[in-house]
């Protein structure tokens, strides 16, 4: 009998979508939990200049940074982990301040009065755009950009992506949908030096009169060494998103289980799930036998949201090895799944 209720389960997960394909590597995550670390793993943690800690989408406190759009960023360090080669996916949530004038959301590399590395940027009267660099010294020969077509409204959250496969090959995404745009530049390849990686600022000539700053809020930096397909950026969109409601309405109306976020994920990944009603509470990690690995969480809880950080570890604190998972929540009357691939 206990066979048979774990093939079930099994056959049960494997109609569950996953985030990112297998055989991609997180280069680095930032979701913002009281400092700027990165949880992806590989020890990329960033060094704050400048912006403070906020409110995130959810309204949960020390959730995200605000940038003042003066001279606030943060360092995230020289290192190959954050200066990919094509293809690549970077994902983020930003919340702009109207005011503020080319605001760079990431940069990985620097030269002075030369292009190189990638900008994701918002441009204009605030579109998102990507641009990367061939080394050569500034102007359109020497850079490779695309503009997105959506209007990104001030005060209010977007989930921003970009996937880079090539010169040609470049889309951009507001909110899951696929962001069209034109191309501009004549750059045939990306170039690094050597230079930090930055959120929030653009050093230099690339711009007249020197330095861009970001003004806003952000949140949930992700970077993938793998070019996602449109159906997992609406997936990944669907995932992180939560319906913004006023103060005086923040009650759920619904019980969801949230996709991990990063996924695939070394060594810490985070599960959020929101209670329509205060009810008894477990969290139980699986592997694809349907054996327990670990049990997170069981007590009563009240009606809201709840994040809880699994660092990939069963119950005797060992480390589990790369593979598929599956976490359960359950509540006094329902079971909700969900499957998690752990890649060292």
């Amino acid at each position: 009998m206990q066979f048979l209720i774990k093939i079930k389960f099994v056959l049960l997960f494997l109609l569950l979508g996953t985030t990112c394909p297998l055989n991609a590597k997180v280069l680095a995550y930032y979701p913002f939990n009281g400092n700027a670390n990165d949880e992806s793993g590989n020890g990329n943690n960033g060094f704050v200049y400048g912006p403070v800690l906020t409110e995130d989408r959810y309204g949960n406190s020390n959730s995200a940074y605000y940038f003042d759009g003066t001279d606030d960023f943060i360092l995230l360090g020289d290192t190959d982990f954050l200066k990919p080669r094509f293809p690549m996916t970077l994902i983020a949530w930003i919340n702009l301040d109207c005011d503020a004038y080319y605001p760079p959301v990431f940069v990985n590399n620097y030269c002075e009065d030369h292009y190189n590395g990638i900008i994701f940027n918002i441009v204009y009267d605030n579109y998102l755009a990507i641009n990367f660099g061939n080394g050569d010294f500034v102007g359109p020969q020497s850079r490779r950009s695309k503009t997105g077509t959506t209007l990104l409204l001030p005060n209010r959250w977007y989930h921003i992506a970009v996937i880079i496969r090539g010169v040609y090959n470049m889309e951009l995404y507001v909110n899951g949908q696929n962001d069209g745009g034109t191309y501009s530049g004549n750059g045939s390849s990306l170039v690094y030096t050597e230079g930090p990686a930055k959120l929030g600022v653009a050093d230099g000539s690339r711009y007249e009169g020197g330095e861009r700053f970001f003004k806003g809020k952000m949140d949930d930096i992700y970077f993938c060494d793998h070019a996602f397909t449109s159906q997992q950026i609406m997936s990944h969109y669907q995932e992180t998103v939560t319906e913004q409601t006023s103060k005086n309405e923040t009650l759920p109306k619904t019980t969801i289980l949230y996709q991990n976020y990063p996924n695939p994920f070394n060594p810490t990944t985070t599960i959020q799930y929101q209670l329509l009603k205060s009810t008894t509470v477990s969290l139980t990690i699986y592997d694809l036998l349907g054996n327990e690995i670990n049990q997170l969480l069981n007590q009563y809880q009240e009606t809201g949201m709840y994040r809880i950080l699994w660092e990939s570890k069963n119950s005797q604190d060992q480390y589990v090895p790369n593979g598929i998972y599956i976490y359960k929540l359950q509540t006094d009357r329902h079971v909700y799944l969900r499957k998690m691939i752990v890649l060292q």
